[in-house]
């Protein structure tokens, strides 16, 4: 079976310029979808979360209530993860004075 030879470089000359194409190796791979066939993001979404609501209902007859801030936790966590600190940027801007 003969190897099929690969498409060439294009030239095209015009008076002010070139153009110059190259083949696309992936043109023969690329899955084209049908208009019939269009994603639908919502529906994946909506089906992504009919499938994880049986897990969240679990969770939550098991999660018990912590009262009061996460901050301090979340705070000392952070500081044991890398202690650096860098100094608060300066709030509001020429076109956004602080406080708008």
């Amino acid at each position: 079976m003969a190897k099929a030879k690969p498409p060439t470089v294009q030239i095209k000359a015009f008076s002010d310029h070139h153009v110059i194409t190259q083949p696309n190796p992936l043109r023969n791979v690329v899955r084209y979808v049908d208009n019939d066939d269009e994603d639908d993001p919502v529906a994946r979404a909506e089906q992504a979360l009919a499938d994880l609501s049986g897990e969240f209902d679990n969770w939550m007859k098991t999660a018990e209530e912590h009262p009061g801030s996460w901050w301090p936790h979340w705070h000392q966590w952070i500081t044991a993860e890398d202690a650096r600190q860098v100094p608060a940027r300066k709030v509001g801007s020429r076109k956004h004075k602080a406080g708008e």
